[in-house]
């Protein structure tokens, strides 16, 4: 099976948006956006909640990079927990998390991270 290339822009509402986000937070950012798109968009068979969230499993690893200690994931997981997105147009308004939750079981490489459906 020929492996398909994901290609990933970053919106403008992510770029004026009006956080600071740390080095962490970005790549979790981009992370949960390619896994969105590859689990759910591209093969929308991925797992999904009772309430059709989105659970995606991220590498710690690639979290980390070379430059970061795996605490520093986890203080930065939850403060992108607690930022949000707002997006209006002249149909709606939309508040929404980036991720409702984190968990990381610490033997496994790879912690858990919701998305909501919105």
């Amino acid at each position: 099976m020929e492996k398909q290339e994901i290609t990933l822009s970053q919106s403008n509402l992510l770029t004026q948006a009006r956080y600071d986000f740390t080095k962490v937070e970005k790549r979790a950012i981009y992370f949960i956006i390619q896994e969105v798109r590859r689990q759910h968009v591209i093969n929308p068979d991925g797992q999904k909640t009772l309430y059709d969230n989105l659970v995606l499993q991220i590498d710690t690893e690639k979290l980390k990079g070379t430059d970061t200690v795996l605490r520093d994931v986890y203080v930065s997981l939850k403060r992108l927990r607690k930022k949000s997105v707002w997006i209006e147009n002249e149909d709606k308004v939309l508040e929404v998390g980036y991720i409702n939750y984190f968990e990381h079981i610490k033997h496994n490489s790879h912690l858990e991270v919701e998305v909501s459906k919105k």
